[in-house]
């Protein structure tokens, strides 16, 4: 997915989802998944996008397969070039409370996602 800017993947009812994650945590993230999915509304949309720097192809596609559902869309959305071109003032102001990928939530553009 293009890193530009995200869109909503569904038209109606759209309940956006935003994770940070790994390949270190992918374990973990398939479990929060999980219950996303098991606790899902029939009546809404789960867009669910997943922020990553490090996570490869087999890892999302089997978070994908166990996410697959008419009302659910999971996406990943790699960052790394995004936290490369971040500013390094603003980089140092949060260095000592967040990680690089939870400071790429902060500073990535969600258009209309809520």
């Amino acid at each position: 997915m293009e890193s530009s800017c995200v869109k909503p993947a569904f038209k109606i009812n759209n309940i956006p989802i935003v994770f940070a994650s790994s390949q270190e945590y992918a374990t973990y993230l398939s479990v929060a998944l999980a219950s996303v999915k098991a606790n899902a509304n029939p009546a809404y949309n789960y867009d669910i996008i997943v922020l990553i720097t490090d996570m490869d192809a087999m890892h999302q596609n089997l978070l994908k397969d166990n996410m697959r559902a008419a009302n659910v869309s999971l996406r990943f959305l790699n960052i790394s070039e995004d936290l490369i071109r971040a500013d390094e003032y603003e980089v140092s102001q949060v260095s000592g409370f967040l990680n690089p990928l939870t400071f790429g939530c902060f500073s990535h553009e969600f258009k209309g996602l809520a």
